[in-house]
């Protein structure tokens, strides 16, 4: 059963463009290989950290929505520990949540 998720990825500032969309490109096809779909993506661009990450004090943003199965999230997870640019992630389910009418 597909779910919903949403990642956020840090990637390291020394990388160029081109290496970033690399990297992004390489984690969609991880998550589209299981029929999962990218709902979206935004580049939220450079950004401070608030104390230094590996000896850095600014990473790349981009955060992603996406629909996978649950077995994905570990190979994503995997993914991430080991490939050089990706400084930190953070992958959560999102919870749809139900409006009911006040009393």
């Amino acid at each position: 059963m597909q779910r919903e998720y949403e990642s956020v990825l840090v990637f390291d500032q020394k990388l160029t463009d081109a290496d970033i969309d690399k990297l992004i490109e390489k984690i969609f096809q991880l998550i589209t290989k299981d029929k999962g779909e990218i709902k979206a993506i935004n580049k939220l661009g450079k950004k401070n950290f608030s104390y230094p990450i590996s000896g850095q004090k600014q990473g790349d943003y981009v955060h992603v929505e996406f629909t996978a199965i649950p077995s994905v999230l570990s190979e994503l997870d995997k993914s991430c520990r080991v490939t050089d640019g990706i400084i930190r992630y953070m992958t959560t389910q999102k919870i749809k949540t139900v409006k009911t009418k006040a009393s």
